[in-house]
C-alpha cells in the first residue's frame, strides 16, 4: 500500500532528475551529478521497506527519548518526596524548638514577675531600715539634770539609771554609754547590753 511519505518522496525525486537533466542540457555536470545523487536517495527513502525502517527509527529514537525523560521525571519526583519529608523533619523540630522557646518565655515571665515583687519587698525592707536608722539620735544626759535622770543604788551594788528621753524608743533599741567623769562611782564605759527597762 502506497503512503503518503512514498509519494512525496518520490514526486520529489522526478523533480530532482528533471532539474538535473536542464543542468546536463546546460553542461553544468556537477550540479547535475549532485542532482541525481538527491533524486536516487529521495528515491530510495520512498520505498516502503525503508519507510518502515525510518518509521522503526524514528519510534525507536522517540522511544528512548521518552525512557530518558521517564527516567528523570521519576528522579525528580524521588528528590521531591526527599526534599518534602526532610521539610516534615524540619517543620517538626521548629515547632518543637516554637514549643521550647514558649516555654522560655513563660519561665522567663514568672521570673520577671518574682524578680518585680522581690524588688518591692527590697524596697520596703530599704524604706523600714532607712526610717529606722535614719532617725537614729543622740542624746547627752547629764546626772546632775535631776528632771531627766534619775539614779538609784541597789542594795547588792548595783546602780538602776532613770533618763528621760527626748522622743519615744523602739523597744530593745535603747543603748547608753556612762563618761565616768560625771558619775561619782567608776563604770564600765560604755556600760554592757541593752536598757530595757522603760516606759513611754
Amino acid at each position: 500500500m502506497i503512503i503518503v511519505e512514498q509519494i512525496v518522496c518520490w514526486a520529489f525525486a522526478i523533480l530532482l532528475i528533471a532539474v538535473a537533466l536542464r543542468f546536463l542540457v546546460k553542461e553544468k555536470l556537477s550540479f547535475a551529478l549532485v542532482l541525481c545523487l538527491c533524486a536516487v536517495g529521495f528515491a530510495f527513502f520512498g520505498l516502503s521497506g525503508v519507510q518502515g525502517l525510518l518509521k522503526t527509527g524514528l519510534l525507536l529514537t522517540v522511544k528512548d527519548s521518552l525512557v530518558k525523560y521517564g527516567d528523570k521525571l521519576e528522579g525528580f519526583q524521588t528528590n521531591v518526596a526527599s526534599m518534602r519529608a526532610e521539610l516534615a523533619e524540619h517543620q517538626t523540630l521548629i515547632d518543637k524548638h516554637q514549643k521550647e522557646l514558649t516555654d522560655q518565655q513563660a519561665t522567663i515571665r514568672l521570673a520577671h514577675t518574682q524578680l518585680l515583687e522581690q524588688q518591692k519587698r527590697l524596697v520596703d525592707v530599704q524604706f523600714l531600715v532607712t526610717n529606722l536608722f535614719g532617725k537614729v539620735t543622740y542624746e547627752n544626759i547629764a546626772c546632775s539634770d535631776t528632771n531627766r535622770c534619775c539614779k538609784e543604788q541597789l542594795t547588792n551594788g548595783d546602780w538602776r539609771v532613770f533618763v528621760k528621753l527626748k522622743y519615744a524608743a523602739i523597744p530593745r533599741s535603747l543603748q547608753a554609754s556612762v563618761n565616768a567623769l560625771f558619775w561619782p562611782q567608776s563604770f564600765p564605759n560604755p556600760i554592757p547590753g541593752f536598757f530595757g527597762d522603760y516606759s513611754g
